[in-house]
């Protein structure tokens, strides 16, 4: 589309092709992969030396953070400005409230159980029957074959394609479940095990509180920020003791105060602005401005409370999640303003990819990498100073360029 027919159309509108043909919020998509080219960049970037300490994550033990602490927390929010749409449209299409919780669940289960997998995979026992990186690519194939559905208007061929595809991965990953071993802190070699429950997981937790708490409140936006305030204040009371009675054992292993405080808290940020969004009775221009003043709000409230536990990705902060969640905020109403009030869409299908198929962007540098790792062969010609940081820029533009032709070839990963 050229950028005169772009602008010709009326404000607030998209073209048919992008927008009202997917019945999408354009700006959705686009946010989504734009946090994408980010997050492939700076984790292509992360084991490059010699680099300006703003191009990576702010060290664990200091205060403070830097753009790379941003990725995280923006998409936690995009997340979340997905939800009310997402149940929505279930709603309209007569889903009982009962078959969605059950959809949540499984969604979060699934979410929970990538996570784990992938946190296990970096502690692979080279006592194990497979070598690692032959076990981690096998692994992350089955999981995208799993999870990788049929398009709409594929031919009879293709879904039984589709349909055999995943029996196979769904045995494959049941066996390479059985053949795993790892190392514990300790080095004994264990099996599955919890350390952490990784990014995914993470996000699948998240997605569950949130999703439960637009379910019960719905379009209610001044109850639901009610529960972000008290979401906040769990991390809160977690980090001083308060929530003792839960037991021990129960807040090591879940980290309650920011699984199901900090974090959640981040994701109901944007189903305040997915809320927004749907409102009808609010223009495109009023959308924007009631996103701006809430991520201005957001980040106030973060800046307010910083000095209770300081701003901080490891330990998900209070402040750091109002911060980061108010930055992400402003950071999406201008993509708002931009794709959906402007109508400069230009970029948009490229974009609008990425954020379609987000979980196998996630998954896809596992593949890629221990695809190359089978043979021995490391994907970084440099990894110091300008020549690391352009090595980290070129993996991101093939990983994208790949993450663009599965995605034209509708091989699209959805829970």
């Amino acid at each position: 589309m050229s950028n005169s027919s772009a602008v010709a159309q009326k404000p607030g509108t998209v073209p048919t092709s992008i927008g009202q043909k997917s019945g999408r919020v354009v700006s959705l998509d686009v946010f989504r992969g734009l946090v994408i080219v980010v997050m492939t960049f700076v984790n292509y970037l992360s084991p490059v030396k010699n680099i300006p300490a703003w191009a990576k994550h702010w060290p664990e033990n200091l205060e403070g953070f830097t753009f790379v602490d941003v990725v995280f927390p923006a998409f936690l929010f995009i997340v979340g400005v997905a939800i009310p749409f997402a149940l929505q449209r279930r709603l309209d299409r007569g889903d009982s409230v009962a078959a969605l919780v059950g959809k949540i669940i499984l969604r979060s289960a699934a979410l929970v159980f990538l996570g784990v997998l992938t946190v296990n995979a970096h502690d692979y026992a080279p006592q194990a029957a497979l070598p690692k990186a032959f076990w981690i690519f096998l692994a992350m194939v089955c999981a995208v074959a799993i999870w990788v559905s049929a398009p709409p208007d594929a031919s009879p061929t293709r879904r039984k394609a589709h349909l055999l595809a995943r029996v196979v991965a769904i045995v494959g990953m049941v066996i390479l479940l059985v053949l795993f071993r790892g190392l514990d802190k300790d080095k004994n070699v264990v099996w599955l095990q919890h350390e952490w429950w990784g990014m995914l997981g993470m996000i699948g937790y998240a997605y569950l509180v949130a999703s439960l708490v637009w379910l019960w409140l719905r379009n209610n936006s001044v109850a639901i920020m009610g529960v972000v305030g008290l979401l906040i204040t769990w991390f809160m009371g977690d980090k001083h003791g308060v929530l003792s009675w839960i037991g021990l054992p129960v807040r090591d292993l879940w980290n309650v105060g920011f699984v199901f405080g900090t974090n959640a808290a981040t994701v109901l940020m944007g189903v305040l602005a997915g809320n927004f969004l749907k409102e009808q009775s609010l223009t495109t221009r009023d959308r924007a401005r009631w996103m701006l003043w809430l991520g201005v709000g957001l980040y106030a409230a973060g800046t307010l409370i910083r000095p209770l536990h300081g701003i901080n990705k490891s330990a998900h902060t209070d402040a750091y999640a109002l911060v980061t969640g108010g930055i992400s905020c402003v950071l999406f109403a201008v993509v708002y303003w931009v794709m959906d009030v402007k109508g400069w869409v230009k970029s948009a299908p490229l974009l609008a990819a990425f954020g379609q198929n987000a979980l196998l962007a996630y998954l896809l540098p596992d593949v890629v990498r221990n695809a190359f790792g089978i043979f021995g062969v490391s994907l970084y010609w440099a990894n110091t100073g300008v020549s690391g940081a352009w090595c980290a820029a070129g993996l991101t533009v093939f990983l994208l360029a790949l993450l663009w032709v599965l995605t034209r070839w509708k091989i699209v990963m959805r829970l």
